[in-house]
């Protein structure tokens, strides 16, 4: 959704899909109504599909035809038949890293993610101390393996390790029934106040929310999410055994990726060591996964040239 304030450049249009789910023929019949009443009358010298599979599948062989260059950013391992047919006709693909995209191509760009560093900037004050204050941040899907680690916070609750788990997110709509499961089989830990459900909050407003809690935790394999390093821009330790992450920042035990592993290795930092770690986990989601850095990196896409006509 674009807020309806939002402003852009005179030479640029975004164009919103309006994407519902389950309505298959009303969205492929928004995607050619919005080429014929908004794309096509802009005139676009380059088109930019933002993780839209489908409509780059439906629209890249019209621009294709059109000599118009066409790039897609995708940034998830979901291998879907609209991917594998779009990659057969857009000019340049973009993703944030290895393995955040299916194995369908090698040629793909890895530009990282892009993190706002100027709003999700290092809080240095660290000090863990038990019982921790955790947190996790998306979708409450089973995907992301909510079930899983609000099993593990159960016990983790009990034993004295955390003091609250809080949750921020909403299922998709094709998984709102999951959300409501969860709140019934946690219930009493909801009503103590231990685990806690917090509705999605505005990026403005996160870094000084995430700055609260002591520990992201999080589960999910596949791609890289933006939240944990949104978390790690701020200076929060993430528990994370996501492959893409690992590969990013390390294990906080080099020899055990576990989540257990980890977790007791991470509680063995003195507090410089921790302070110095997590700086330096900053400074890669500075140096690798900024917005400054990813919009240079697509605006290079879309306009191959653009170095030379910017020094002219």
């Amino acid at each position: 959704k674009i807020p309806p304030d939002t402003l852009f450049p005179s030479n640029m249009k975004v164009v919103a899909i309006s994407w519902k789910p389950g309505q298959h023929l009303l969205n492929i019949f928004r995607i050619y109504s919005r080429l014929f009443t908004e794309i096509i009358p802009f005139r676009p010298d380059a088109v930019f599909f933002h993780m839209t599979d489908v409509a780059a599948a439906l629209l890249s062989p019209f621009f294709n035809l059109a000599k118009k260059r066409t790039v897609l950013w995708y940034a998830h391992i979901s291998n879907s038949p609209w991917l594998r047919f779009a990659v057969r006709f857009v000019d340049e693909i973009a993703t944030s890293t290895e393995g955040s995209f299916p194995n369908i191509t090698t040629q793909r760009h890895i530009i990282g993610q892009s993190i706002d560093t100027k709003l999700f900037h290092f809080y240095p004050s660290r000090n863990l101390k038990l019982p921790l204050r955790a947190i996790h941040i998306g979708r409450l899907d089973p995907a992301k393996r909510i079930g899983e680690l609000l099993d593990w916070s159960k016990h983790a609750i009990d034993d004295g390790f955390l003091k609250s788990l809080t949750l921020v997110g909403q299922p998709t709509s094709s998984h709102l029934n999951y959300g409501s499961e969860l709140q019934c089989r946690f219930k009493n830990y909801i009503d103590d106040g231990k685990i806690i459900f917090e509705d999605p909050i505005s990026n403005y407003l996160l870094p000084q929310f995430l700055s609260k809690y002591d520990i992201f935790l999080h589960l999910f394999q596949g791609s890289l999410d933006k939240s944990i390093l949104e978390a790690t821009a701020v200076g929060i330790p993430v528990v994370s055994v996501n492959n893409e992450y690992l590969r990013e920042f390390g294990s906080w035990n080099k020899e055990d990726v576990s989540f257990d592993a980890q977790l007791k290795s991470l509680l063995d930092y003195e507090t410089e060591a921790l302070r110095l770690e997590l700086s330096r986990r900053q400074r890669i989601v500075s140096d690798r996964h900024s917005i400054d850095n990813w919009i240079r990196e697509i605006s290079k896409l879309l306009v191959p040239n653009i170095d030379e006509d910017s020094s002219r």
